[in-house]
């Protein structure tokens, strides 16, 4: 659209307003300027949603607005709203939906009333084939071309919003997810859209994430979902991580360490680091563990003979057991035997009377 503005009739009261800009075929979005009348603010609250195929109002539920309007007080009166990589879509909706709606209050606040006065869509139709389109195939994987980051400001006296659907909004010195601009700006602005956190806040030789192609850009609130690298472990840090709105990650830095045996096996293991609690942990294993040797088998097994029922056994150990009987008790009679003798020749031995016995015999 572009001339005078055009607005819902303030006579009634509207349940909803809706706006439906429809694009000859699908088409890589990269920038919506939308302008309002000025010096209102009735429009506050609206949202815009982009669709491939076109749906009815009701049907406006079930899908994720790119944008809201939050601010009651002082709504965009222009707002450029860009999208970093393009975003796919044919149809367009401008969607208002105050609850308690009422015509009564003064300057329709709480009335659902959309006064547009034009509105640009910028980016490129699935079937253009010029080459010198700013945004043709050939540069497609380029993050938003660089003939969309200008924009002409209709109203330099009222209040400008800036807004990158994934990102932080880059302009001058300042970097906001959105960036609510209320100075006196001449004829055009330009700014760009960047990461809010810095992607490589990891080590990859070690570590991967899970969801790093899910975003295009950055945005606050975004997170990553980290993994050990396979034949690694994780030591310390911490595994999921949000980004904040201060442009740093939520957290520390996952540190994932090479495994020094199977990871299988570490993978089920509670690993103590409190010295304290270690060597109670010890002791109790200990306890656990000890053993009393009388109940071994093999302290058991050391008083008991093993029957062996086969014949061959049986005739060895008989002739074993016999001979070793037979020799022990062979062996005492024998020495009983040659005692008996030894003191029976001692006594048949005659006395031999001596000379000095006899003479001592003659002197008495």
């Amino acid at each position: 659209m572009n001339g005078d503005c055009a607005g819902t009739n303030v006579d009634g009261t509207h349940k909803q307003a809706w706006w439906n800009i429809s694009l000859p075929d699908l088409a890589n979005i990269y920038k919506i300027n939308l302008m309002f009348r000025e010096k209102y603010i009735r429009h506050y609250g609206y949202y815009v949603f982009i669709n491939k195929e076109d749906i009815n109002i009701e049907g406006l539920a079930s899908l994720t607005p790119v944008y809201h309007e939050e601010n009651e007080k002082h709504p965009g009166v222009q707002n450029i709203i860009m999208f970093p990589g393009g975003i796919q879509g044919k149809q367009m909706y401008i969607y208002q939906n105050k609850s308690n709606a009422t015509g009564e209050d003064s300057g329709d606040l709480k009335n659902n009333v959309l006064d547009i006065c034009e509105v640009e869509i910028w980016g490129c139709l699935n079937y253009t084939e010029n080459v010198n389109c700013t945004c043709s195939r050939n540069e497609s994987d380029s993050p938003l071309p660089e003939a969309m980051l200008s924009s002409i400001v209709a109203w330099p006296n009222n209040n400008l919003t800036l807004i990158c659907h994934q990102g932080n909004v880059k302009f001058q010195d300042k970097f906001k997810p959105k960036l609510d601009l209320t100075h006196n700006y001449q004829n055009d602005i330009s700014f760009t859209c960047l990461d809010a956190c810095p992607k490589d806040a990891y080590n990859a030789t070690t570590t991967d994430v899970e969801n790093s192609g899910q975003f295009m850009r950055l945005s606050v609130d975004d997170y990553f979902n980290y993994t050990c690298k396979i034949g690694h472990r994780f030591e310390s840090g911490n595994l999921i991580r949000i980004c904040q709105e201060n442009g740093s990650w939520s957290g520390e830095e996952p540190i994932c360490k090479r495994c020094k045996c199977p990871c299988e096996r570490l993978a089920s293991q509670n690993f103590i680091k409190d010295p304290i609690v270690l060597q109670k942990r010890i002791e109790e294993t200990k306890k656990f563990l000890a053993v009393n040797r009388s109940e071994l088998s093999a302290f058991q097994r050391k008083k008991i003979s093993s029957y062996d029922g086969r014949a061959s056994s049986t005739g060895i150990g008989m002739t074993l057991g016999v001979g070793v009987i037979t020799f022990v008790i062979g062996t005492i009679i024998c020495c009983d035997l040659l005692t008996c003798k030894a003191k029976k020749r001692k006594k048949n031995v005659p006395k031999r009377v001596t000379l000095r016995t006899r003479w001592n015999t003659l002197q008495n």
